[in-house]
Order: structure tokens, then sequence, then C-alpha cells
């Protein structure tokens, strides 16, 4: 009867540390530092677009870029806040695509904001633009697969205990 008490509530602890939610890794930038703002996020392949940023250290220099293509860069203020014109290559297809803006964080790090444009136009074959890449859809965390042996391990521990009680008692 002891052994079965025992086997439950293994079980019950394994199976809470199985199926309890870790939290979600963060997919983008906490709050706070620098942003950045695009006045329009549906646009035409060939139009202007004014990329407008701010929280970046004063007189650095921001770089725009669009599938990895650089297509503008543009120096801040002594604010940290700055602006430029964008224009949108005419050659894209239809699609969803990443305008990405690298500067020079306040703290000093390198600071990359990403916003997703929309982007109408050519019509390439039956599949839209390059969108820059996958989007991401996982986790690097280790947490679930660590809880999974560690379970393991416990539930080992505790039949080899068992056993060996039981074996004691018999001798």
């Amino acid at each position: 009867m002891k052994i079965r008490k025992a086997f439950i509530a293994v079980l019950g602890v394994t199976a809470a540390l199985l199926f309890m939610a870790g939290p979600a890794g963060a997919q983008y930038p906490p709050g706070g530092g620098p942003t950045v703002t695009v006045d329009d996020t549906v646009v035409q392949a060939g139009e202007v677009v004014n990329v407008g940023c701010e929280g970046f250290a004063p007189g650095s220099t921001v770089t725009v870029t669009l599938g990895g293509q650089v297509l503008q860069t543009f120096n801040t203020g002594p604010d940290g806040a700055g602006c430029g014109a964008v224009t949108i290559p005419a050659n894209l297809c239809t699609g969803t695509y990443s305008l990405v803006s690298t500067g020079q964080g306040s703290d000093g790090s390198t600071v990359s904001r990403t916003i997703t444009l929309s982007i109408t136009g050519r019509t390439c074959g039956a599949v839209g633009g390059t969108g820059g890449g996958l989007a991401r859809t996982g986790t690097d965390s280790i947490v679930p697969l660590t809880l999974v042996g560690a379970s393991m391990l416990v539930i080992g521990l505790a039949l080899a205990t068992l056993t060996w009680r039981k074996r004691s008692a018999q001798a």
C-alpha cells in the first residue's frame, strides 16, 4: 500500500511539472529604449515612407534596411530623435517585408527595431515577396527538456528506492 501511495505521489509531481506552462519567451524588445515609427505600414512598391525614431544616442547614425538592402541612413539630433524618407524599391513583389532600423542605443549598445510592412505592387508568381526571412515561432528555452529529464530522474530514483525497500523487508 505504501508503494502505491509513493508511486501516485511521484506521478502527481511529474504530471504537475510537465503540464505547468512556463512563461513565453519575449519575441519583441521589451518596453523602453529606442522606438521607430513609419507613416504607413501598407505601401506601394516605389513609394516613399517617412521613418521616425527616438530614444537613440544623441548624434548617432540610424541605418534603415529592407530585406538586407540599405535604403537610408540618417543622424539623430541632440535629443536622440531623427527621421528620414525611405524609398521602397520599385522591383519588390507584393508581400510582407521587415523594415529594420539599426543604431546606437542611449546606453551605447547596438539596437535594432523592426516594423512589418505590407508592400503592394508587382505580382511575382504564386508566392509573394521574400519578406526578409522566416517568422520566429519557437523558443530557445531548455526549461521544458530540463523538467522532463528531472522528472524521469525522480521517477527512476523513486522506483529504485521502492524496490530496495521491498527486497530489504523480504530478507
